[in-house]
């Protein structure tokens, strides 16, 4: 069994807020940036790190799928608070960013179908598995609502129908444009056509 971690004050781990060292056992927190964070954030990122030590991983999905577990349900809007803790953390251009988002949102739509028995959030899951995930990024931070007993209400199908609805749109639209602009040569051709036989004529 591992030891329990202990904690040091650094800035020299660069713009994170903290990290580990999983050899020394050592969890060291940015003095100058991890006093700004949110309480929940300091939770979800002190157990991030936790995840990484105690699970011997450098493996980011599996240290962030730790903190979702130990967090999860602990308080109010804490499925929403976890998802959304890492685009308010981590820089846009991170490339691990987007697939971490997306796999902090399965889960909490998962643990929100198995422990409240939220048909929305297994549609949600349904609808990621058949239509995959990038029109569901598309719409930028997670869309969740909470009702007066913490409990989370998924609003991204909505969002998710409403896009292809304008996606469709935006097609038929473009169908209808190229129609016209096929109309207009035609009758060019057609005004050419006759002004060459009267000009012939005449």
């Amino acid at each position: 069994m591992k030891k329990e971690l202990e904690i040091q004050y650094t800035e020299d781990i660069g713009s994170t807020p903290a990290a580990v060292d999983r050899f020394a056992g050592v969890l060291y927190i940015n003095p100058s940036i991890f006093p700004k964070l949110t309480d929940f954030q300091k939770k979800f990122i002190i157990a991030h790190e936790e995840g990484h030590y105690y699970l011997d991983t450098s493996d980011e999905f599996k240290a962030d799928e730790y903190a979702f577990n130990k967090l999860a349900g602990t308080e109010f809007q804490s499925l929403k608070q976890a998802v959304n803790c890492l685009p308010q953390v981590l820089d846009v251009k991170n490339i691990t960013l987007k697939p971490r988002f997306v796999a902090l949102y399965k889960l909490a739509c998962k643990w929100d179908y198995i422990k409240n028995n939220n048909q929305k959030a297994l549609e949600q899951l349904e609808w990621l598995q058949k239509y995959g995930d990038l029109d569901f990024w598309k719409f930028g931070l997670l869309q969740i609502d909470s009702d007066s007993d913490g409990d989370t209400y998924y609003k991204q199908q909505q969002a998710n129908a409403l896009f292809l609805q304008q996606i469709q749109t935006e097609k038929v639209t473009e169908q209808e444009s190229k129609k016209s602009g096929y109309t207009m040569l035609i009758f060019v051709a057609i005004v050419f056509a006759l002004g060459f036989i009267f000009y012939k004529k005449l």
